[in-house]
Formats: C-alpha cells, sequence, structure tokens
C-alpha cells in the first residue's frame, strides 16, 4: 500500500514540531536551571512548589511581625529600665531624708530633685514608638498618663487614662505575643508617679513621717517595676526564640523549593543533546523524502 506525500510530509512537520518544542523546553531548563516555568511544565509539582511558596510568604509575613514585636518590646524595655533607675535615685534620696538628725534642712533640696525625677518619670511613661504610645494598652492614639498641675506648674495628680488591653501579634502559625506592657504595669507607673508626688508634697513640707511613709510605697512600687522588667526581658526572649524559628523553616522551605524546581543539568544536557540529534536526522530525513518526491515528479512530468 502506498503512502500518500501529503501525510509523509505532514508526519514528518509533527515531528519537526515536537523535536523542536522539546529542544527548547530543554534549553530553557538548562538557562533557568528549573524543571518548569509554567503550570502546564508539570502540574504536579508546580502546585507543590506553589503551595511552598504560599508557605514561604507566610513566614515571611511572621518574621516581619516577630521583628515589630522585638522592636516594640525592646523600646518598652528601655523605658521599664530608665524608670527603675530613676526608683534607685529616688530611693537614695529619700534615704539621705531620713538618715540623720539635720536632714530635714536638706528637704527643699531633696524636694527639687524627686519633682526633676518625677518630669523624668512623666516624659518616659508617655514615650512613644513610631507614633504610637507604649504604655497605653491598645488607646495608642493619646498620652496614657495625663497630669494635674499647681499654680506653680508643679504636677500635684497623675491619671492613667489609657486602658488595660494588649494587642497580641501573630509571630507564628501557632503563637501571637503581646510585645506592649500589661494593664498592671501601666497603672503601677501611675502610682509610681503619684507616690513621687507624695514625697515631694512630705519634703516641701517637712513631714517627716510622712517622707517614711512615702519611701516604703516607693520601695514597693520599685519591686513592682522591676518585675516588669524582667518580664519584658522574657517577652523578648520568647520572640526571638520564634525568630530563630521562622529563620529555620524559612531556609528549609527554600531549599525544598529548590531541589523540587531545579533541573538535573547533567540530565538535561544529555536530553539536549539526544533530542538535537534525533532533530538533525528528522530533518535529513525530511530532505531526502522530499527530493525523492521531486524526482518521481518530474519524472511522471517526462513520460
Amino acid at each position: 500500500m502506498r503512502i500518500a506525500t501529503a501525510t509523509i510530509f505532514g508526519n514528518m512537520a509533527n515531528q519537526i514540531q515536537s523535536l523542536d518544542a522539546t529542544q527548547n523546553g530543554l534549553e530553557t531548563e538548562l538557562s533557568t536551571g528549573l524543571q518548569f516555568t509554567e503550570p502546564s511544565d508539570n502540574p504536579t509539582e508546580m502546585a507543590s512548589v506553589l503551595n511552598l511558596i504560599s508557605q514561604g510568604r507566610q513566614t515571611s509575613q511572621f518574621a516581619s511581625n516577630a521583628n515589630t514585636a522585638l522592636q516594640i518590646s525592646q523600646a518598652s524595655y528601655t523605658g521599664l529600665s530608665q524608670l527603675n533607675k530613676i526608683s534607685t535615685a529616688v530611693d537614695e534620696v529619700a534615704l539621705e531624708a531620713t538618715g540623720g538628725a539635720n536632714a530635714s534642712e536638706q528637704f527643699p533640696t531633696y524636694a527639687t530633685q524627686i519633682e526633676s525625677y518625677l518630669e523624668q518619670a512623666l516624659q518616659m511613661g508617655n514615650s512613644q514608638f513610631e507614633g504610637n504610645y507604649l504604655y497605653a494598652g491598645t488607646a495608642v492614639n493619646q498620652a496614657p498618663f495625663q497630669v494635674t498641675r499647681d499654680a506653680q506648674g508643679q504636677i500635684s495628680a497623675v491619671t492613667y487614662v489609657g486602658n488595660n488591653s494588649q494587642a497580641p501579634i501573630p509571630v507564628s502559625a501557632t503563637a501571637s505575643i503581646a510585645a506592649n506592657t500589661s494593664g498592671a504595669t501601666n497603672q503601677a507607673m501611675a502610682a509610681f508617679m503619684n507616690q513621687l508626688i507624695s514625697l515631694r508634697t512630705a519634703l516641701q513640707g517637712g513631714d517627716t513621717a510622712g517622707v517614711a511613709t512615702a519611701q516604703t510605697q516607693l520601695s514597693d512600687s520599685g519591686d513592682t517595676l522591676i518585675s516588669a522588667t524582667a518580664e519584658s526581658s522574657a517577652i523578648q526572649s520568647a520572640i526571638q526564640s520564634e525568630q530563630a524559628e521562622s529563620t529555620a523553616l524559612q531556609q528549609n522551605l527554600g531549599s525544598i523549593i529548590t531541589t523540587n524546581s531545579s533541573a538535573d543539568i547533567a540530565t538535561t544536557d544529555t536530553k539536549l543533546t539526544e533530542a538535537q540529534t534525533s532533530y538533525q536526522a528528522v530533518l535529513a530525513s525530511a530532505a531526502r523524502v522530499m527530493q525523492t518526491s521531486l524526482l518521481n515528479y518530474l519524472s511522471s512530468t517526462a513520460a
């Protein structure tokens, strides 16, 4: 049975197109180092890689969240540390004020020092991080410690106007961390400032008993501030632990994505050589067929 010339040419054209597509695909693998660049190249593997990429993006977001949480916690810790330093300095003043028979003579000087420490504490309590008040709970848009001043401009009362809420920040698929201080800590800061007011007032009035009472109260507040600072430090450690896990997960996902999508260069190069050889063979075969068909045509015409 004779096969029509058109059929032969059609089959050869299909072979040439198929081999050309194969060559192009293998050349792309070699140039990009990837097994596939389009979903149609390998739908199953592409779906797996896209899922891993999605996980990687989510992990990157958690890492960014953790970095923000760490910065907030560090800023809170810095403020609490400064308050602890103020508390220590106040303890020294109060101790001097109750330590000797002639200490009362220095009460006005001590009162001035305490007033300065009070202003510093207020400024620290109303400190901000990226435009948000640090010690306000979630009411971050207004200064949390509001004051009343007397006719001389001295602070006579401090009121905490923030709230007791905290805003947990997701740092992994299973964990969220509240980086800002608790409502209890913020309230304790307000109490500390009001106790400074009591100490200053007692010193200004020459009230030795009042100075002793304020000293005791301030000592208790100092312990609370120390505990809050330690808690803030522990939060930072927890965040850093989550960051380490996130980094390890990102690296692992990246390694898996690379392994699943990377081409085997040696194998791809061999396949490309084979495809090129087959392509040249088909072209040569097509040329011979075309020559034979042309001769047959000329012979039949001459006859």
